[in-house]
């Protein structure tokens, strides 16, 4: 498996994403989309390939998205389903889950006053052990 670097970046109606990828072979570069989801596979001299499997942010037009091929990179241009800035790239990060999640306390504007059993705090000086 071949590392490749790639960007990404958008415009109000596309999504674009450029992967560096010199000396590929473009018979057997294969890129796959659904409306979510992208699979990218681009092959190299010596049975080497790059693989990418994005789950993506928002939702694509597959009919009117479409791949450029380039002596030193492929160019994935994404027809956005709606004209929204994407957040992000990918749905979920491709770095480890956090398993522990820690909320801040709410500001007195947004408590509204009302206690809940949902949720477990505690000042600073009563932090757990």
């Amino acid at each position: 498996e071949v590392a490749c670097r790639y960007d990404w970046h958008q415009t109000s109606s596309l999504v674009v994403i450029t992967v560096y990828a010199k000396t590929s072979i473009p018979d057997l570069t294969e890129i796959h989309a659904n409306r979510t989801q992208l699979d990218i596979q681009i092959t190299f001299q010596k049975d080497k390939e790059f693989r990418k499997k994005v789950e993506l942010w928002g939702v694509i037009d597959v009919d009117k998205s479409f791949v450029s091929l380039f002596p030193t990179k492929v160019e994935i241009t994404l027809k956005k389903s709606d004209e929204v800035t994407w957040a992000r790239l990918e749905l979920t990060a491709s770095t480890p889950h956090i398993t522990e999640e820690v909320e801040p306390e709410p500001t007195p504007q947004e408590s509204g006053g009302e206690d809940s059993d949902d949720n477990l705090s505690w000042s600073e000086d009563e932090e757990p052990e």
